[in-house]
């Protein structure tokens, strides 16, 4: 990183540089780039007169503000902020989950949209989200014996309904019967005459409840994903895609413990931030030493998010009814072979 900005700042011949070392030259741009930073948004600089000690600003040339702002992105994508480093020449974020991100949402209470509040609950990394939005329990005849396919329906009556044989039940006009064998050799392949008989009488509940949970399961995974997919979609939007990284670290005790990260490229977002930062936040006429509020690259989006300069606060929209393929897709292979 040193030999990268040493590098930088011999190709730009800045007048402060001299012929100090790669420290010394990362001391000066710590010391210097709000001064620098003026510059490049203002277009002039301070100069004093050396007989009556006066001060005037003089122009900045074009060519010399390509060569600051140059200078200030790779400075700032290096040092900047304690979430972005500089690596391989690109600008990259780093985080510990989608967690980070929560307070970028709008802090709202709109029916059907992710606030602060709501994305807190979906991006837990210590909990994880699941919805228990649905119960089929009431619905059992049409969402759930109902979306099982045939190659599993004749799975449950195979398998489990045969195992009743003998017993007495129920049928769907309240006369009590036994099924024998001839009857369930009748009646095996009439998938609607075996739901209704499962449906419908306490010994075989067990097999009602255990399909019903499994489609909740299914219902409500699907959602929770799809939730999950809502509230990161404006992140991705934002910042790019994400890549998960995976490093183990020695602890003093001598034991390996995992870090995982979430890291963003956001170079192509990074200098456009920066001179919205100091043209539309802070007023660089006022006081030529500003500086950043936050340490954090995220919470000083999220001031700029807040005041409208920077994009708007997330608020995306969220539905409560899940893609009904992905559900019948998830109940009728993992959640079924779970299920008994």
């Amino acid at each position: 990183m040193k030999k990268l900005i040493k590098r930088i700042l011999k190709e730009n011949e800045f007048d402060w540089l001299g012929d100090i070392d790669s420290q010394q030259a990362l001391v000066n741009l710590r010391n210097n780039w709000s001064e620098l930073m003026a510059q490049y948004i203002l277009g002039n600089k301070e100069e004093t007169d050396e007989e009556t000690d006066e001060v005037f600003m003089t122009e900045v040339s074009e060519a010399k503000r390509t060569e600051i702002g140059e200078q200030l992105f790779y400075f700032l994508s290096a040092e900047g902020f304690d979430d972005v480093d500089l690596v391989n020449d690109k600008v990259i974020l780093t985080v510990s989950s989608w967690y980070d991100f929560v307070e970028l949402f709008e802090d709202c209470r709109d029916s059907y949209s992710i606030c602060r509040g709501f994305a807190k609950e979906l991006l837990n990394p210590n909990e994880g989200y699941f919805s228990d939005i649905y119960d089929t329990y009431g619905d059992w005849g049409d969402y759930v014996w109902g979306e099982l396919n045939d190659k599993n329906k004749k799975i449950v009556i195979e398998e489990y309904v045969s195992k009743f044989i003998g017993y007495e039940m129920t049928d769907e006009d309240g006369d009590d019967f036994e099924l024998t064998q001839e009857i369930y050799d009748e009646h095996k392949n009439d998938f609607d005459y075996m739901g209704d008989l499962i449906k419908n009488n306490d010994d075989l509940s067990d097999i009602k409840n255990d399909l019903a949970n499994a489609y909740d399961y299914a219902y409500n995974s699907v959602i929770s994903d799809e939730l999950v997919d809502s509230a990161t979609e404006p992140i991705l939007d934002m910042f790019g895609k994400g890549e998960w990284t995976y490093t183990n670290i020695t602890t003093p005790q001598g034991e390996l413990k995992p870090i995982t990260n979430l890291e963003f490229d956001i170079t192509h977002m990074f200098w456009d931030f920066i001179k919205t930062y100091f043209t539309k936040f802070e007023n660089m006429n006022d006081d030529r030493e500003v500086e950043f509020q936050y340490n954090s690259f995220i919470e000083t989006c999220g001031l700029l998010m807040y005041d409208g300069v920077f994009g708007d606060e997330f608020n995306p929209s969220y539905s409560d009814y899940p893609d009904d393929n992905k559900v019948i897709s998830l109940f009728n292979s993992d959640t079924f072979q779970n299920a008994f």
